[in-house]
């Protein structure tokens, strides 16, 4: 069943399958796209309690064992109206826990309109004992084009950072493209007019454009808390095990050559899925644009409280900086009178810091100082 709910120029529909919002109206224009089953049956979906796909349909947390459908099941289940205002409305969904999934937990969406648009917001609440882990996104289609006699061509996805991703009709050929530190904020965006359709991504792990190849009437703009599985690692592990078994002989000398190194497939695949994952959380949390990258003020602090410096230098090479090759001794002695007479200058200047800079740029013949004007980072002892 569907509920309507309506405020201002905004309306909204939102159906117990799955607490999917079916439509979203400014001024009577829909902006959600319309669920054509023959091209893409689904118009905004939440992703729970993975995102993505499980590597080979399984999973595993704490010892526990779980496996399903791309995405999570939440969407395919039907869930109960459990309150309805005036610009309100909240679904909730009871999970006991069953061999897919065994972790019992409670999920709520509520979908509420302001004067300004409509905010979607879910809460789990872990039901049983045991720690459970869950992933959480939302998959939203937005019509487009939205705006009549204008092509898909016309529009770009922008984000807060200032990414801009053109839309063209052989953008999603290879599926998804997924993006990370983008800010606040991504909009579908008519360039022309500069209408467009804002949806919030603050805080989430990442974001991803989606479509049908062609961009038959929608885009995707899904924020994911959680990452869709690292299936290009597995692909790869999959990948060096075919090699290795191609290169040897038998079974027997497969499993002795994985014997070997403590490993067996199983714990190669579970090894480099854990090693990738770790990799994706350091870039999120650590890589530029995360939520823990520092600034340079940060960093210079920490790189004095441990003891590095910079180190600058005025090289005036007594070898062939291409060949390696000593200079003849009269050059070399020129060499020598020059640095001396370098040295002179600076220990009678009233600012020697700004005199070496001028000298180093003017005189030194080091190959490197182009890449690092401003030093070479040394730590305590190296210097």
């Amino acid at each position: 069943m569907e509920y309507t709910i309506k405020k201002g120029k905004l309306a909204l529909t939102a159906s117990e399958h799955g607490a999917e919002l079916r439509s979203l109206t400014w001024e009577k224009k829909e902006l959600i796209w319309e669920g054509k089953k023959e091209v893409w049956p689904r118009r905004a979906p939440v992703c729970f309690p993975w995102c993505g796909k499980l590597a080979e349909g399984k999973g595993s947390f704490g010892g526990w064992q779980c496996k399903g459908p791309q995405h999570g099941f939440i969407r395919d289940l039907e869930h109960v109206l459990a309150a309805q205002e005036e610009d309100l409305l909240r679904f909730r969904l009871s999970w006991a826990g069953d061999e897919s999934w065994p972790w019992a937990f409670s999920f709520e969406t509520e979908h509420r309109l302001t004067q300004e648009g409509a905010i979607t917001t879910c809460a789990v609440v872990n039901a049983g004992s045991q720690p459970m882990a869950m992933q959480l996104g939302f998959h939203p289609g937005f019509a487009c084009p939205f705006l009549p006699g204008t092509a898909v061509e016309d529009y770009q996805v922008r984000f807060e950072s200032g990414l801009v991703v053109p839309l063209t009709e052989h953008l999603f050929d290879n599926d998804s493209i997924q993006y990370q530190g983008v800010g606040a904020w991504a909009r579908l965006e008519h360039r022309e007019s500069g209408k467009y359709i804002q949806l919030g991504t603050e805080g989430f792990y990442c974001v991803l454009l989606w479509s049908q190849p062609g961009i038959p009437g929608f885009v995707c703009i899904e924020p994911w808390q959680g990452y869709p599985g690292p299936q290009e690692a597995l692909d790869q592990a999959e990948s060096t095990l075919e090699s290795m078994r191609d290169e040897l002989e038998t079974d027997e000398e497969f499993n002795y050559n994985m014997w070997y190194y403590f490993l067996t497939p199983e714990l190669y695949r579970k090894l480099i899925s854990a090693q990738s994952g770790l990799q994706m959380l350091k870039e999120h949390y650590y890589g530029e644009g995360g939520e823990s990258y520092p600034d340079d003020g940060q960093m210079y602090a920490q790189m004095e409280q441990e003891g590095y410096y910079f180190v600058k230098h005025i090289l005036l090479a007594t070898v062939d900086t291409t060949t390696r090759e000593p200079l003849d001794e009269e050059t070399a002695a020129q060499k020598k009178k020059e640095a001396e007479d370098l040295l002179t200058q600076l220990e009678s200047s009233a600012e020697p810091a700004a005199l070496f800079d001028q000298l180093m740029n003017q005189f030194s013949e080091d190959p490197g100082l182009a890449s690092s004007p401003d030093g070479y980072l040394a730590q305590p002892g190296q210097m």
